[in-house]
């Protein structure tokens, strides 16, 4: 292969194969916190804010869960192109058994001490109580999470994204009407408000958890079948394995825990101020759904290339994904962009509230084909040729050394507009694509790492 050859249709059909499934997968996830935020909205600004914070640490948990997933899927997807099953279970059991322990650590935090940490992201009383009960309750989901989502991410990364798409049809159904009958006191129960959020969360996050594993075991018969390669040692895979993966998490770590941080700013900065961020955070992650679904699934594409022993290709079609994925996230946003102000007012938030959530919209859209270019490439493309540890330095960086401390001197002390602080925690953007753009013009990023 030589040409670039955008219009390959056999390349475009296997693409769009994979993309589908998981962007409607992520549509479905995306929906779940949507579904949530619409009906927690109903209960004025103060909800919205203290359910939203209290999910950063949710949120902090989860992208831990997805570093070690996204570090583990170079080593699943090079495997699937080596045809190599007993790799995959041995990449499984240990991802199943780091997002054990990272789970129960969430779980014991968030369940003794939600004050404490509702007292990080803001110095609201009226947000930290609120969500404090929210934050103890909800905890109770982490384990179970942690294990359909590193189950869900395996099954994408070995090309089989029809069962996570499934059991997130299902949980979406499932949270939706707990949600409606707990917050609202719907069908005899009783009217608990964000605590009642928690509880709809906790039940479909155990039925979800209990579809996959059937799913999965019924669906991928090498998984149930000769056990002890799951435990069967290899010489020189775990320092290999911890090589990729903890860069990775690492990666994901700081860079939740940095837009945690952003979070904390715009709680002080105004209430109003984070409900409209939590608002378009919703938003940016509802309008992303095709683009996350086409990073994974270009992340495929190119680790089984890899794995297969054709670099040439996974260069060439790096390449296709670059041009295809901003074009289609500009497309996003000329198909969305005249659905906004019918989105908006889904929320039961007041006029200054609203036109500030207005303003914001116009800068993430602005961000839009940027983080989708970014996101692709450390997520997808860079992580899938074991280039670990470059995505840490291209994300991390321009998040810790341009966004967070602008932000803070923008927001607090300069004490600038909503408007004007949200912008300036998007400019590290220009950076961060920047340093991709030199890195993929070299051949260096390109690593095998199961042959």
């Amino acid at each position: 292969m030589s040409k670039l050859n955008l219009f390959d249709k056999n390349f475009i059909k296997l693409f769009l194969g994979l993309s589908l499934p998981m962007a409607l997968q992520n549509l479905i996830t995306s929906s779940v916190n949507l579904i949530d935020t619409l009906m927690i909205g109903q209960l004025g600004e103060t909800a919205i804010a203290a359910v939203g914070l209290a999910n950063k640490v949710y949120f902090v948990f989860s992208i831990m869960i997805f570093g070690m997933c996204g570090g583990s899927s170079a080593f699943l997807t090079q495997f699937l192109g080596k045809k190599d099953t007993a790799g995959i279970k041995k990449v499984l059991f240990l991802n199943l058994a780091l997002a054990g322990g990272f789970s129960v650590i969430a779980f014991l935090t968030a369940c003794f001490f939600p004050t404490v940490l509702m007292g990080w992201l803001s110095d609201d009383t009226a947000v930290i109580q609120e969500g404090a009960k929210y934050l103890r309750l909800v905890a109770v989901s982490y384990i179970p999470t942690a294990i359909s989502y590193v189950m869900g991410y395996a099954l994408k990364s070995v090309e089989q994204p029809k069962i996570p798409l499934v059991t997130s049809l299902i949980s979406i159904v499932t949270n939706a009407f707990f949600n409606y009958t707990f917050i609202f006191g719907k069908f005899g129960a009783p009217e608990l408000g964000a605590v009642g959020a928690a509880i709809g969360t906790i039940i479909a996050r155990y039925i979800e958890f209990a579809v996959i594993i059937i799913l999965s075991l019924k669906k991928l018969e090498y998984l149930r079948h000769n056990i002890g390669e799951y435990f069967h040692k290899r010489p020189g895979f775990i320092k290999n394995y911890y090589k990729l993966v903890v860069p990775v998490t690492l990666n994901e770590t700081l860079w939740s825990l940095g837009t945690t941080l952003l979070s904390a700013i715009f709680a002080r900065v105004s209430t109003e101020c984070i409900a409209s961020v939590n608002i378009i955070n919703i938003l940016y992650e509802t309008s992303s759904v095709l683009i996350f679904g086409m990073s994974h699934a270009a992340g495929i594409i190119i680790g089984k290339e890899i794995g297969a022993g054709r670099k040439e290709n996974a260069y060439l079609f790096a390449k296709r994904f670059n041009i295809y994925v901003p074009v289609l996230a500009i497309a996003c946003i000329l198909i969305l962009n005249p659905l906004m102000p019918m989105f908006l007012n889904l929320f039961k938030i007041d006029a200054k509230t609203l036109e500030i959530t207005k303003n914001l919209t116009k800068i993430m859209f602005f961000f839009f084909p940027l983080r989708s270019f970014a996101h692709l490439n450390i997520v997808g493309t860079l992580r899938s040729g074991g280039d670990a540890i470059f995505c840490v330095f291209a994300d991390v960086a321009s998040l810790w050394i341009i966004a967070v401390p602008f932000t803070f001197i923008f927001g607090i002390l300069l004490e600038q507009s909503v408007e004007v602080t949200y912008f300036v925690s998007q400019v590290e953007q220009f950076i961060k694509i920047t340093a991709i753009l030199v890195r993929m013009r070299k051949n260096t990023w390109i690593k095998d790492l199961v042959n």
